[in-house]
Formats: C-alpha cells, sequence, structure tokens
C-alpha cells in the first residue's frame, strides 16, 4: 500500500468517524426535542383547559347565604358574590328546633325567588326569634346562571 494510499484511507476513516459522530448526536437531539414538544403540548393543554375554568368562573354567579345582626334585628341575606348575574335565586332555610319558623312566610313570598340578582346585590329577610337559646339553621342558596344551568350551595348557619 502506497503512501497516499495510507492517507486515503486515513482520510476516509477519520471522515467516517464524524459522521457517524454527527448521526449520533442529531438522534439524541432529536429525541429531547422530541421530549420537549411532548411536554410542551402538555403545558399547552393545561393552560387552555386554566384559561377556560378561568373564563367559566368570570361569567358564574355565586350567591350566598349567611345571617348578621343589623341596628333593627338579626336577618338573613341572600348575596350575589360573583361577577355575573344570578336567575330565579331562591333560598330554602331549615330551622333544625320544631318551635316554629323565625321568618314570616309573607316576607318570602314577597321577596323569594329573585328572578335576576345582580352581581353584588344582597337581599335580607329579618328573622324573629327570642334569642333565648342559640339557634341552627340549614340553607340552601339554589340559581340559574346566565346560560341557563342550575347550581345550589348549601351553609349552615348559627345565632
Amino acid at each position: 500500500m502506497s503512501r497516499y494510499e495510507a492517507l486515503t484511507l486515513l482520510a476516509s476513516v477519520v471522515a467516517l468517524a464524524i459522521s457517524v459522530t454527527s448521526i449520533i448526536r442529531s438522534r439524541r437531539t432529536e429525541a429531547k426535542q422530541l421530549v420537549l414538544q411532548v411536554e410542551q403540548t402538555r403545558l399547552a393543554e393545561l393552560q387552555r383547559s386554566i384559561l377556560e375554568r378561568q373564563e367559566q368562573q368570570r361569567n358564574q354567579a355565586d350567591v350566598r347565604v349567611y345571617a348578621s345582626e343589623t341596628t333593627d334585628g338579626f336577618r338573613f341575606f341572600i348575596t350575589n358574590l360573583g361577577p355575573a348575574d344570578a336567575r330565579n335565586v331562591y333560598a330554602y332555610i331549615t330551622y333544625r328546633l320544631d318551635d316554629g319558623f323565625p321568618v314570616d312566610d309573607n316576607e318570602i313570598a314577597s321577596k323569594l325567588p329573585v328572578a335576576v340578582m345582580r352581581a353584588g346585590e344582597e337581599i335580607s329577610l329579618r328573622i324573629a326569634s327570642d334569642l333565648s337559646k342559640q339557634m341552627e339553621f340549614q340553607a340552601k342558596a339554589v340559581w340559574e346562571t346566565v346560560d341557563g344551568k342550575k347550581q345550589s350551595a348549601q351553609f349552615e348557619l348559627s345565632l
């Protein structure tokens, strides 16, 4: 084998080694890019679901019932804390003792159901009681969202 043939063979072997190294590195890079692409797709789906959930929450009412003392006695308050309107709002209030219900039926009939309760709006029902004993109530607020879905929430109240 002549000197030129040996140099040509050596140059070919070096070129082959460089090519193999390049192919191996390209495959590793491609595998890493594939993993990153899968992760990026997963993160994009998560971000989309978070944005959808936030959009739904932005468009929902949040009706709450609570009891509190005011200057003219105790009252139940029904309020919409959400950013959207609530429709057909009604509150079912259950008194745990058997000695009468402390809210006048006429007042309930005149104020409930509320056709549309705007965001931040509140209504109250006066509680007639002797407060010589602690009173406990269960309340359930029922309403419809702007798109017609029925929602409800339950509350434990005491005075």
